[in-house]
């Protein structure tokens, strides 16, 4: 996720400037182009990468834990109070 929003905020960043500090203010340069498609610029494509990834994180999830907060997936919340459990029961 953090990748994601890393690539986002570097594209959108990077559109920004290029409109700040160029001689022609308000454009943006854009220099890759395919045929099959329209041009874009690498900022462009760091935007469209980090959304992508943003949705799939969001939608797979990340990192075993589960969606009501941290813990294991077993469905303890509270990793503290499984291993007191466990302790207690050795004793």
């Amino acid at each position: 996720m953090s990748v994601g929003l890393g690539l986002i905020l570097g594209g959108a960043t990077g559109n920004v400037c290029d409109r700040l500090f160029r001689s022609q203010h308000g454009s943006v340069v854009d220099f890759i182009a395919f045929h099959f498609w329209p041009t874009f610029n690498l900022a462009d494509a760091s935007i469209v990468v980090g959304g992508a990834l943003v949705v799939l994180a969001q939608f797979f999830g990340s990192g075993g834990h589960n969606r009501l907060g941290k813990g294991e997936l077993s469905g303890s919340a509270d990793p503290k109070s499984t291993d007191e459990q466990s302790a207690g029961r050795v004793q």
